[in-house]
């Protein structure tokens, strides 16, 4: 049983430490380390102060009690379980107490501009540390952020595409990676733009996963506090920066088929002056990611296997790619030689003979007939089968430079410079490997007509994408009376996207080359008509973000201090025009944009009972509230209803919410909060396409206009005229000018349980739930009949001329059509309702080591959307295009000295084959395909050691080792196969790679 300090708080597990030849410094972060705690130095500890000699088996204030013996120095445990090591002259404040940036909390070396989140925050927050990072052995940040958040409804990651991508993707509640917002140490990285256009999240995968000093995330609405785009939730990544020594580290991993491995080499560097007054930190890392083909795992022959015994007449009918030449009656008869090699009938519908056959002029036919009614399924050994990339090879690299000084007691300047770069690379096909050839086509020896599949090596491509990201960040820190601090910085940020394709395709002439007289003639027939199809394209994000933040205490109320924390900001965002080669010409792809975001925010936390004398029943009450205002312009281009123009739109988001124990061991918890995700600025530019299949109307036009050969859509109140044949019709498509921001309101309620009688454990269970309305949408874009049959539905999108007295002669009542706006709509609507669950249990014993259960799982039974308002709400949780229903994790951690072991389980639940906006027949095909309805659950193992060794006398200066293995997909589970050519043929939750093993060893210097 643990007892309580003089904090209340209990004291921690017992673990062995060795503190001789060691300076007091690095014997207090190796304690924080080896017991995962949080330690703050709250005053400078000279770098000539040795340690005492220390060792054997203590409790972490034990240890510190030891160690600080002497020093003139004492530590005190903050509320939320903080250690502060400060002077005895002065007792240390809690700065948690004073809600105020961590960047601006004395004794951390960070640059998170955001307050510290805890689990038993106001907001449902959910924290990993460093600890849980290296545990869980993740190839990459989004491998890490996919199994660990079980709110993460991102299905896949980009590296499965295998297309030569691999950004970071979070996907909080299912409502879209857009509707996610990602920062790094509380700030926004300039924004990843794609071949698109549109920009997207930052991508983080560039970050090594050892410099991630922990992540905050919450799943739910924050505007007041985060600004826009924090509807569905926020991710905080907040990387290391108070260290002191050098790290080199070693990771090595692969599969337990010897594929798919990684390397990954990451170094550390911590400096001061002996005054401790300059500090400096460099860290860098290079990785190797995976790579696998399609034909290193049997996901795709199993998914074939699978179509032709449950589907034969649909298999046969689309012959698969393979190292065979295919070939399927077109008319669903029995094939038949021509009379002119004997007319024979195959008696089958199919046939199958090797890519080197050299067609019936070889053997008048006998090979066809002795293979009737085959087909080869295995995958072609091309980039259309085994040579396709299953996993896309990856190539991240980081590096990040702290320098901070203290130029007087009351303040501090630093610089910090971050730089990411993720690049991917991946084999694709190129050219059509399946052809239709008509039955009476010189080439076709068949009486009926044929669709034909064959290899064709050489014809591929390979994808390669790389992105850059860079942030330079400076500023001050300074302290001010009545101990209230500000910071002021300046960012300027950097995106760099690279996109390329290189390899050839076969012009629309080769298609007609014959593909049965043998794969050596096919080839060199296609010679003449393959060219370089390549392409490559650059575009380019530039920020700069000038922000002031205040923070400090107001006044003193029942529970501590209140405390206010205002920020400023101005940021900038420009995307220059883009560049595109196409086969060596070079022209422009976009017009150039800009935003400029311009926003004020405060955070008031109120602390008006204490936790332990305050009412009965209201012990421990806290209130925040949260407001921002955010002025967003952007720059946007025009079109023929609307000239380019300067948008703005202002928009105000609040957070609101408290906490307090009723009785001791619970605590309630409640918050509301609103949200916005303005239009980027290429969300408002348009795309217009002017045309008339009138001769006389098109010489009197000014406009740009296109001669259509036929009439548009038929007007159905004009008599059935087809739309440019009276007047000059302009279809606009695309995004508009006149977007409004997106909305977003949330409502969380939890309790947190304590209980004394299981002392260390923790429960919470929160519920969810967000309204989002004039959510931007595409409805029938470019779809003119449809806008016609829905023209009152949709006021000012069908634009007439005026009525004439000609008009008015005919009995019409409306002038001709000249405009018709399809462009995207403010009329969305979204409910998402979840609840989460959270357990932690901390076991110390004396005598066999200390256990910790924790577990975590998400329930979603709702992501209900309409899109059209004059369609259905559609439910998609649970399908193939939605979030699950359910998702969980849970697992044991042992430790005992410097060992630790620990196991846990990922479950993923099952979920519907078909997507929920599929026609009862698409499902239905899905369904026979897939022999079920349902994809079944799925449930991944993964397990870990860690060994701490200490050195105190190895060779140079080598001081301690961490020795970490991992096992991920410990019982080999492979994931379902999904059943249709158009996947990789697994699902999107599990690894192609299996099961693979990882073991990584970090020497502290």
């Amino acid at each position: 049983m643990m007892s309580p300090d003089a904090t209340g708080a209990p004291r921690g597990r017992a673990i062995r430490i060795d503190a001789t030849h060691q300076r007091l410094d690095t014997a207090l972060l190796d304690l924080a380390r080896q017991g995962g705690i949080e330690l703050i130095l709250a005053a400078p500890i000279p770098r000539t102060m040795s340690a005492p000699k220390v060792g054997g088996r203590h409790s972490i204030e034990d240890a510190l009690a030891l160690l600080l013996a002497g020093s003139g120095l004492t530590y005190r445990r903050s509320a939320d379980g903080a250690y502060i090591v400060a002077t005895l002259a002065r007792a240390p404040a809690e700065p948690d107490a004073i809600a105020m940036p961590d960047i601006l909390v004395i004794g951390r070396k960070t640059q998170n501009s955001d307050i510290r989140r805890r689990e038993n925050d106001i907001q449902p927050y959910k924290v990993w540390t460093s600890e849980d990072v290296e545990h869980a052995h993740s190839s990459n940040i989004d491998d890490f952020l996919r199994s660990r958040i079980t709110s993460n409804a991102q299905l896949g990651s980009a590296i499965q595409n295998g297309d030569g991508s691999n950004s970071s993707e979070v996907d909080l509640r299912g409502l879209g990676s857009g509707q996610t917002l990602v920062l790094v140490d509380g700030r926004r990285l300039p924004a990843s733009a794609t071949v698109g256009g549109v920009a997207f999240q930052p991508d983080l995968n560039g970050i090594s996963l050892s410099a991630i000093e922990r992540i905050e995330v919450l799943n739910s609405t924050a505007g007041g506090i985060y600004g826009p785009g924090a509807t569905a939730g926020v991710v905080n990544i907040v990387l290391k920066r108070d260290y002191h020594g050098v790290d080199l580290g070693l990771n090595y991993g692969m599969s337990s088929r010897g594929d798919a491995q990684t390397r990954r080499i990451d170094a550390r560097i911590g400096l001061s002056s002996e005054s401790d007054t300059t500090q400096l930190m460099i860290a860098a890392s290079r990785t190797w990611g995976p790579s696998l083909r399609r034909g290193d795992r049997d996901f795709t022959p199993r998914a074939r296997a699978l179509q032709r015994d449950r589907d034969p007449a649909g298999f046969a009918a689309a012959p698969p790619v393979s190292g065979s030449v295919n070939i399927v009656s077109a008319t669903g008869t029995a094939l038949a030689l021509d009379p002119a090699y004997g007319g024979a009938s195959l008696g089958a519908t199919t046939t199958s003979v090797p890519a080197t056959y050299g067609g019936v002029a070889t053997d008048g036919g006998a090979l066809y007939r002795a293979n009737a009614g085959r087909i080869d399924s295995a995958l072609a050994p091309d980039a259309a089968g085994t040579e396709r990339s299953l996993l896309t090879r990856t190539r991240l690299a980081s590096l990040l430079v702290n320098l901070r000084q203290e130029v007087t007691d009351t303040l501090q300047v630093y610089g910090d410079l971050l730089v990411l770069e993720n690049a991917g690379r991946a084999i694709v096909p190129r050219s059509s490997r399946s052809i239709a050839i008509e039955a009476d086509a010189p080439i076709n020896p068949f009486q009926q007509a044929i669709i034909v599949s064959f290899p064709l090596p050489g014809q591929e491509a390979v994808n390669s994408l790389r992105v850059r990201t860079s942030r330079l960040t400076g500023g001050l820190i300074l302290d001010l009376p009545q101990t209230w601090k500000a910071n002021a910085d300046f960012s300027v940020g950097r995106v760099m996207f690279k996109s390329q394709s290189v390899g050839p395709s076969v012009s629309v002439a080769g298609a007609l080359a014959d593909p049965l007289v043998g794969q050596t003639a096919l080839l060199a027939a296609l010679v003449p008509f393959t060219k370089d199809d390549s392409y490559r394209w650059r575009r380019r994000t530039n920020s700069s973000d000038l922000t002031l933040r205040l923070a400090g205490p107001i006044t003193q109320l029942g529970g501590g201090p209140m405390s206010l924390s205002v920020l400023g900001e101005e940021r900038r965002e420009t995307y220059p025009t883009s560049v595109i080669t196409l086969a060596q010409i070079k022209g422009l792809a976009t017009a150039p944009f800009a935003t400029r975001a311009t926003s004020l925010s405060t955070e008031l936390r109120a602390p008006l009972t204490d936790r332990f004398t305050g009412i009965a029943g209201l012990r421990g009450l806290e209130l925040q509230l949260a407001v921002r205002y955010d002025i967003n312009r952007s720059i946007v281009p025009g079109n023929v209803r609307s000239p380019g123009r300067r948008a703005k739109t202002d928009t105000m988001a609040f957070t609101a919410g408290l906490r307090f124990f009723p009785i001791d061991g619970v605590m309630l918890r409640a918050s509301i909060a609103s949200g916005f995700l303005p239009p980027t600025a290429e969300l408002t530019t348009t795309r217009t396409l002017s045309y008339t299949s009138n001769m006389t109307v098109a010489a009197q036009t000014t406009l740009p206009t296109s001669i259509a050969s036929v009439p548009g859509a038929p007007d159905p109140l004009r008599g059935g005229a087809g739309l440019g044949t009276e007047t000059v019709v302009s279809v606009i498509t695309g995004a508009s000018p006149r977007l409004q921001s997106e909305k977003a309101q949330s409502v969380s309620a939890g309790i947190v349980l304590t209980p004394a009688v299981m002392e260390g454990a923790r429960l919470s269970v929160d519920y969810t739930r967000i309204d989002k309305r004039r959510e931007i949408v595409s409805i029938h874009s470019s779809d003119e009949a449809y806008f016609l049959a829905h023209e009152s539905e949709f006021p000012g999108r069908v634009i007439r001329a005026p009525l004439s007295d000609a008009d008015r002669a005919k009995g019409y009542t409306v002038g001709p059509v000249t405009i018709i706006d399809t462009t995207l709509f403010n009329v969305g609507k979204t409910i998402v309702e979840a609840v989460d669950v959270q357990l932690d249990y901390s076991i110390p014993t004396e005598t066999i080591g200390d256990f910790r259960v924790h577990a975590a799982g998400s329930w979603q039974p709702r992501l209900s959307r309409r899109i059209n308002p004059l369609s259905a709400t559609i439910n998609s949780v649970g399908y193939a295009d939605g979030p699950l229903k359910w998702r969980a994790n849970a697992g044991v951690d042992w430790r005992r000295g410097s060992l630790d072991l620990g196991i846990i389980a990922t479950y993923y639940g099952r979920y519907r084959a078909a997507r929920s906006d599929d026609s009862a027949a698409v499902a239905g095909q899905t369904v026979l395909l897939q022999g079920s309805s349902n994809i079944p659950a799925q449930v991944y193992f993964d397990v870990f050691a860690a060994r701490h060794v200490v050195l105190p006398s190895s060779p140079a200066g080598l001081r301690s080792l961490d020795i970490r293995a991992g096992m991920q997909n410990l019982f080999d589970h492979r994931p379902p196969i999904i059943v249709d050519p158009a996947t990789a043929n697994y699902s999107l939750y599990g690894d192609p790679r299996l099961r693979r093993f990882d073991l990584c060893v970090v020497g502290h210097f």
